[in-house]
Parts: structure tokens; sequence; C-alpha cells
């Protein structure tokens, strides 16, 4: 019996905008480590990894200084400008493939063997035109071998990534038995059926996959206990789960070995019901003197910052933290997010990590909600600058599958993902223009960069809006 070989591939993505905050498509690499144990053999291309030796190669040097590391190991993707979907004509920006260019992916393959399975991912699920491009370029290369689509498109746009991707089969995030099941059925290697909560437990993704890494990704736990109307944790995981501290601490050393240099905790609730093992972890990381710095681009509960914690953040060596705001109207945050924070909470958890040293605390302020004046988010804004906190914009997205997007979807019956790509402002009030929103949005750098200065945010916003002739 011939040696089994398994292509994986993390996929391109066609969007407006794309930056590196540490992105690693840590389920694609969770199976290969579990393949490993199988004996298959292994190809892998992460067609958005900035570092692969085949891009750096084929680069001009202006090329390679466009994607090179910037803060904390983070920065711009490979890119080219492509045709716009028709749904996107209206909209007055560039439309990118982000990741290796075509040519080098081909090149790739044709030095390959031909795999018996390939196993593709899939993020936002108006990303869905990179995957399709991918499947695409895939079928040229190797016509007869079954595809097998997952991730969080394939998951919250099944029926669509089932009629329209090219794949030969479709699975959710949690399917993982069923995974296994088809992997089996068609190499002939017998698996053990194994659900994601106990590969959490139990495995970790395997890195060694890169030629060359200095960031990665971590993931502590899966699903979110909080029940929020826009978002679609509890559709892609299903019930909450935790790792071990003991795992999650080897996972660190292992990478520290490996010379990593940052390490961004993917977790949806970092630290709910979690602060004393999350202690424990920080205190291990202490300990050890590991040098690596952390990030929490999820962000984090401000509720759970609590002083002892903020110390142990501070001492364990973590610089980029992000927590959840989304807006100052408390009764918003009651009715529609969990009530996960309030004003005081805020501010409570703001003052804890400040008085221990961190001056670089950001906070999402979401834009582009249906019901949401634009006072709104000028409140927002002036709240957070106010109290000398960064402000990151996070464009709306609605997410299929969520209340929300029922809500939304039933109002607009518009079915194809690619509306609700979170550049085009998909349930903004009919009354705010496109235009209007980037330049809401830009504000935000301004008062970044402003950071200090006493001046008065209403009267600076009306300026600012005033730049530009504005449909009101």
């Amino acid at each position: 019996m011939h040696e089994k070989k398994i292509l994986l591939v993390n996929p391109y993505i066609n969007d407006f905008s794309a930056y590196d905050f540490w992105i690693k498509p840590l389920g694609l690499l969770y199976i290969a480590g579990i393949l490993k144990k199988y004996r298959f053999k292994i190809y892998f291309i992460d067609l958005l990894d900035r570092k692969n030796p085949l891009l750096l190669q084929n680069l001009s040097l202006s090329g390679k200084n466009k994607i090179k590391d910037r803060k904390f190991g983070t920065g711009k993707f490979y890119s080219e400008i492509i045709q716009k979907p028709e749904i996107f004509k209206h909209i007055p920006r560039n439309y990118r493939r982000y990741g290796m260019p075509l040519n080098l992916f081909k090149k790739y393959l044709k030095e390959i063997e031909n795999p018996d399975l390939i196993l593709l991912t899939s993020g936002m699920t108006y990303w869905y035109p990179g995957v399709f491009e991918t499947i695409k370029v895939l079928r040229e290369f190797f016509n007869k071998t079954p595809i097998i689509l997952g991730g969080i498109y394939a998951s919250l746009c099944h029926e669509h990534a089932l009629k329209n991707s090219g794949a030969d089969f479709v699975i959710k995030n949690y399917e993982f038995e069923k995974l296994f099941e088809i992997i089996e059925d068609l190499t002939g290697v017998r698996m053990e059926r194994t659900d994601f909560q106990k590969i959490l437990l139990e495995e970790k993704p395997d890195y060694t996959l890169y030629s060359k890494i200095n960031s990665c990704a971590i993931i502590t736990s899966t699903g979110c206990p909080f029940n929020c109307i826009y978002c679609a944790s509890a559709l892609l995981w299903g019930r909450f789960v935790r790792s071990p501290v003991e795992k999650a601490f080897k996972e660190i050393k292992e990478y520290q070995k490996m010379g990593i240099k940052d390490i961004a905790f993917y977790d949806d609730a970092l630290l709910f019901r979690h602060k004393e093992g999350f202690k424990e972890l920080l205190e291990r990381i202490i300990k050890q003197k590991i040098d690596i710095r952390f990030h929490t681009p999820n962000g984090i509960h401000a509720r759970e910052i609590g002083k002892e914690i903020a110390i142990k953040l501070k001492k364990a060596n973590f610089k980029t933290i992000r927590i959840g705001f989304e807006s100052v109207f408390d009764e918003r945050l009651k009715n529609e997010w969990s009530f996960k924070s309030s004003r005081e909470v805020f501010l409570r958890a703001v003052k804890n990590l400040r008085e221990v040293g961190f001056d670089d605390i950001g906070a999402y302020v979401i834009i582009g909600l249906k019901n949401q004046s634009i006072e709104e988010i000028v409140e927002s804004y002036a709240f957070l600058y106010q109290n000398g906190v960064k402000i990151y914009p996070a464009l709306f997205s609605p997410v299929p599958g969520t209340l929300y997007y029922k809500k939304w979807l039933e109002a607009k019956n518009l079915k194809d993902p690619l509306f609700t790509n979170k550049s085009i402002y998909p349930d903004k009030p009919d009354d705010i223009s496109f235009k209007k929103y980037e330049k809401i949005k830009d504000f935000a750098k301004v008062l970044n960069r402003e950071k200090g200065r006493k001046i008065n945010v209403y009267k600076e916003i009306k300026e600012f809006l005033k730049q530009t002739t504005l449909k009101q």
C-alpha cells in the first residue's frame, strides 16, 4: 500500500482590505498534527504566509519591504488588484487578492506529488471568492483529487459552499468526527473518531510546517458563554470548553524553543470563568521567564481585569491589550451585547491596567449598525479619547446564522455572503453615505494621533467631516 499524501491549503483572501494580525489557519494546523500521527505524508501551503521562501525568492527588494514584519510581527500581505465582483462596482475602493502570486502557487503545485486528498480551510464568509479561486487552481493540477472544504465560511454558509465552491465535501467547524470518517473512507487509513473539544484538550497545532515562523496564534478555549445577537461563536463551536493550563503552557514553551517572539490569543472569552486558571498560566510564564510578547487581538472582557490580573499581564510581557467596549451606550450593551461591560466596568479595567504600566490600551467601537446614529459613534469615540484609550473602529458585518443577521436578511433579502462584507457597511442606515462612514472611520486615526491633547471631539469631527462634500 503506497504512502497516502494529503495537501493542506490556506486559501487566498479576496477583499478590499486585509492585514496580518498574527493570522494563522489554526484548525488546519491542528488537523495536520493529527494526520502526522497516522503517518500521512503532508504537503502544506499557506498562501498568506509572508515568509514563504518561494514568495521571498521571487519578489523585488521593494516587494519584500512592503510585506516585511512591522510592529510585533504583524505586517501587510502580498496583494494584487483584481476585478471587483459586480455587487461592489459602486464601492470606490480597489479590490485585491491577498496572498502569493498565482504563478508561484502554480509553480509549487507542479513540484509536488499528486495528493490523495486535499483539505482546504476558509475564513470570513465574504472572503469566499478567494476560496473559489484557490479551488479552481487546485482543479487545474489535481482534477480527480477529492477536496474537503472546512472553516468559518464553510460552517456559516454551508449550503452556499455545497452549491458553489466546487469542493467535493463541505464540513462545519465542529464536525471533526465526520472529517475523520471521510478521510478514512477516501484513504483506507483507519482513524479514531475525535471531536474538537477532545482535540483542544489533547492536541496542538503543527507550526513545524512553516519554513520560517516568528509569530503564531494559540487558543485555550472554544466558544463563548455570552449570547450576543451579532456573534457566531456558539454556531461555530457549540459549547464553551477550555483546555488545561498545563497544555497551554507546554505549547508556549515549545513555541519559545522554535524562536517564536509573538503569540496572539485567539480566544473569544480568554478570562471568563478562568481567572484562577489564567493566573496560573501567567505565573508560570513569569516564573520561567518566557521571552515572548503576548497579544489579545480579539479583546478581553473588562469585567475580568482586576488589579491582580493586570499586574500579572504586565509581568508576563503582554503588549497588545484590546478591551471589549463596542459602544458607550449602556442600554445597547444590556439589550444586545449580553451586558458584557458598562462605562463604570470599562473605566475600572483601564485604571487597573494603567496603574501597572500599560500605556497602549485600545478598544473596539462597532460602527455600521442599522439602528446606530452618528451621534452614538461620536460619543463612543469621545468617551475613549477623553479617557486616553486608543480607538479601533470595528466595521460591522452581519454574520450569517446569528439573530441579528436573520433580522437583517429578512429585511433586505440579500443572500449572497458578499453582502456581509464589513468594508461596504452592509447594514448602515440609508441616510448615511458610504463616504461619510469612511470619514468617521478615519477620524479615529486623527484622535489616536492627538492622544494626550485636550480637544473638543464633537467640534473636531464636524470640521473633519466638512473637509469633503458628503451626502448627509
